[in-house]
């Protein structure tokens, strides 16, 4: 859903070609005005370990000031 209204609005939408956290370059995101990040969770909303870590390393980039972060 997300991706076709941000393809209604005229944006450039690129998406990942991996299912996990750990197949993904946190590199391919420093170019981007926005970042939407999705995954799954488990239990009571847990997210995965590979998930986390793909996060703290995509912090670490030098991403644009004004990419917005979603994760859920």
């Amino acid at each position: 859903m997300l991706e076709e209204e941000f393809q209604n609005q005229g944006v450039e939408v690129i998406r990942m070609g991996t299912d996990d956290a750990e197949d993904a370059d946190e590199e391919e995101f420093t170019g981007a005005d926005i970042c939407v990040i999705a995954t799954y969770t488990y239990n009571n909303g847990e997210v995965s370990a590979n998930f986390v870590y793909f996060e703290e390393n995509l912090r670490k980039q030098n991403l644009k000031r004004e990419s917005l972060w979603c994760s859920w």
